[in-house]
């Protein structure tokens, strides 16, 4: 079965280093600027998993858990609390070894009554199979005043989105 992404928009593509957060750019004509808040916590998604440092995740676990949709390993796809977020998450980096991960789309809908939302490819170890290419869908939804992360897709790449 094929997935097929219909986010648009773009995250300024480049490494994630110790510069800080990249510019997040929305394409889409909504005119809709992420706060820094929200810069930070797909800059520190990128960092986790270029890094295989779920850590980096746990300001940005919000309190009504994370929506996980996992396909490699035990199919996961529900709604988990934080700590059970952690731990799929942490599993999930620990296992992959990922050798590239970057955001290639951004969308921000908070004025149109959205998520800002982002994919990424993803290569990976694959465990000791050869590398393997997958998408990460990540949303994000205010929480207290402050982004929080709400969703996190993963599915193994057909082809490259557009």
């Amino acid at each position: 079965m094929r997935w097929i992404v219909l986010i648009v928009g773009l995250l300024t593509p480049g490494a994630v280093g110790a510069e800080g957060p990249p510019a997040l750019v929305d394409s889409a004509g909504t005119g809709a600027e992420p706060d820094s808040s929200l810069s930070v916590l797909f800059h520190d998604v990128a960092r986790a998993w270029q890094d295989g440092e779920v850590e980096l995740l746990d300001r940005h676990l919000g309190r009504r858990g994370v929506y996980l949709s996992i396909s490699r390993g035990p199919v996961l796809d529900g709604r988990f609390s934080r700590n059970q977020a952690r731990m799929i998450l942490s599993t999930l980096l620990r296992r992959a070894g990922t050798e590239s991960f970057e955001f290639i789309r951004f969308r921000n809908l908070v004025g149109m009554g959205g998520r800002p939302s982002g994919v990424a490819l993803w290569t990976h170890g694959g465990g000791g199979r050869g590398p393997v290419g997958e998408m990460i869908f990540i949303s994000a939804a205010r929480e207290e005043g402050e982004w929080a992360l709400a969703e996190v897709r993963q599915r193994l790449v057909t082809e490259t989105p557009r």
